[in-house]
């Protein structure tokens, strides 16, 4: 007895160290957890959509007005809420019951008093009419029911979501748009007229999904007048057809059912015409064409390009060569059009659009003065390009020599001093309009030139902008032009400027031209995705130097090169 109790007291320091160390551990990882899990809902926007930073609640990087950071929870990627409202993405959604409401999904959610939608690309919520949240339920796609009624819900719809009079024990969906009970057929939310419930079926396109039944066709909801649902069938990407009509889409068109073929996917002919993508090639000879290439064709009398007459080249000679460029006996041709002057025998292309013969380099149809041909690369490596399209790359190993990757020749242009800059800058330039430019946020570099009303904008500038140059405070708001556009609201009014991310990313590196001015040039810098002002040559070297990208000789090489690393 003695001794089991010595080895049981030997034991309790023991089990006491253990016990201690096992909450010591649990202890650690537990706040672990807490501090990491804290970082990451503070600072990590990419993955967590919905987030807090320094006492702000914010949706990606969009502010949320008056949010409680406290009570504030994120429920799904497109709903949030804190103890007073309700959000969708970043905007309040209005008219919703915080205490009570719950996500369903990204798309839905609901209260104590109604079902919602939000509308993923126009940021809106929408209440759905009459509906049950205690019963609601997303059933397929933009189609939602409870106990009472089902719905097609888009923003489309927003006013009239119900399908009035369907039958809800027998409601299916049948495809993105299409549904069905016993007694009808529904397009969206209306009743297609005259279709048969019963034998109604989907036959999918490539660009629009066809609606038959035992009689008919139908097409967006509409009957095809005089359709025949027996020998209808979808031929290519552009449309279908049966014994009686050729259909472009939902529209029938003129050909000739008996006799239409496909002759390849842009290609298309009947016994009177030919077709590129259901367009007539007016002149061609419907038995005498042969497709060369996929946007290329020729009968005996011309050479095409998709639906125009290639003026001057030999039908009975002429071939594709590569890169859009093809040749017959006599000349070269880029497109539709002739290359002037081009060399046949030692004529060769080196990727799109570019090709060289022993005397010249040429761009599409025009060849490259042998000073400029100096002054760019070819890019031949498709990946390099995708990574630097758009960039202002500098030769570090190379005095610090400047080249722009422009999107529209997708070729390094020389940038040289100031004036050579400013010309290849604007040279690449595409036209806009303002109202597409007014969506890429401002940014500001060392704009040069004269400034009447001292507010830190050239006059260049403001005139580029519509403010104006001898006012600093354009609107008379009391905030200065120059603030106004650093925090993104409108310096010719009220309220924020209506700036599009999304639309600003997908220009991202281009330079455009502002058509409905005085041909103003501006770059969209991919670093930020925002718009610079290349208003004189000091500008534009100003614009090169500070978002200039380092490369090396070595990078240089594979760009150069080619093939995909």
């Amino acid at each position: 007895m003695r001794r089991k109790l010595e080895n049981k007291n030997t034991r309790q320091p023991c089990m006491k160290k253990i016990i201690f160390l096992t909450c010591f551990v649990f202890l650690f990882l537990f706040l672990f957890t807490c501090f990491v899990k804290a970082e990451s809902s503070e600072y990590n926007p990419k993955t967590n959509l919905y987030y807090i930073k320094d006492g702000e609640a914010y949706y990606r990087d969009h502010k949320l007005e008056n949010a409680d950071p406290e009570t504030f929870e994120s429920l799904d990627i497109y709903w949030a809420k804190d103890k007073n409202q309700v959000y969708n993405k970043w905007n309040i959604a209005p008219g919703v019951d915080a205490e009570t409401f719950e996500a369903i999904n990204y798309e839905y959610g609901k209260d104590k008093n109604n079902a919602y939608w939000n509308s993923e690309f126009f940021n809106e919520t929408h209440v759905i009419k009459n509906s049950d949240p205690k019963t609601f339920e997303p059933i397929y796609g933009h189609y939602a029911k409870d106990e009472n009624r089902v719905y097609y819900v888009t923003t489309e719809t927003k006013d009239n979501q119900e399908i009035k009079g369907a039958d809800f024990d027998s409601f299916s969906v049948l495809a993105y748009e299409y549904s069905k009970d016993g007694n009808y057929v529904y397009y969206k939310n209306g009743i297609v007229v005259g279709a048969d419930s019963e034998t109604f079926k989907i036959i999918k396109g490539r660009a629009v999904d066809y609606g038959l039944d035992k009689n008919n066709v139908y097409c967006a909801g509409v009957l095809l007048k005089n359709s025949d649902s027996n020998t209808f069938e979808v031929i290519d990407s552009y449309g279908a057809k049966d014994k009686n009509n050729v259909y472009s889409g939902c529209n029938v068109n003129n050909s000739d059912s008996n006799t239409y073929e496909v002759l390849t996917r842009n290609y298309q002919r009947d016994k009177d015409n030919i077709y590129f993508s259901q367009r007539i090639i007016k002149g061609a000879d419907s038995s005498s064409f042969e497709v060369i290439q996929d946007i290329y064709g020729k009968d005996k009398n011309y050479v095409y390009y998709m639906t125009d007459i290639i003026n001057g080249a030999d039908f009975k000679t002429f071939a594709y060569i590569s890169h859009g460029y093809g040749k017959d006996v006599n000349n070269v041709f880029y497109q539709k059009d002739m290359v002037a002057g081009a060399d046949i025998q030692t004529f060769e292309t080196l990727r799109d659009n570019y090709a060289k013969d022993k005397n010249r380099t040429y761009f599409k149809n025009k060849p490259i003065e042998e000073s400029q041909a100096r002054n760019f690369i070819i890019i031949n490596n498709k990946s390099m390009y995708n990574r630097l399209r758009g960039k202002i790359v500098l030769k570090v190993e190379d005095g610090g020599k400047a080249y722009y990757v422009s999107p529209k020749s997708e070729a390094m242009h020389y940038l040289g001093k100031p004036k050579d800059a400013f010309a290849v800058l604007r040279e690449q330039g595409i036209g806009i309009t303002n109202s597409d430019l007014e969506r890429i946020p401002v940014g500001f570099n060392n704009l040069s030139g004269q400034d009447s009303d001292g507010d830190g904008l050239s006059d260049m500038f403001e005139d580029a902008i519509a403010a104006n140059k001898n006012n600093p405070d354009t609107d008379g708001d009391g905030y200065g032009d120059k603030d106004e556009l650093i925090f993104g609201y409108n310096l010719n009014g009220f309220g924020k400027l209506n700036y599009n991310k999304i639309f600003a990313n997908s220009v991202s590196g281009k330079i455009f031209l502002q058509v409905e001015s005085r041909g103003e040039a501006w770059y969209v810098n991919p670093n930020d995705n925002k718009r610079y002002f290349l208003g004189r040559p000091t500008d534009a070297f100003n614009v090169m130097r500070n978002f200039g990208l380092g490369i090396s000789n070595e990078d240089i090489r594979k760009i150069e090169a080619g093939g995909v690393e």
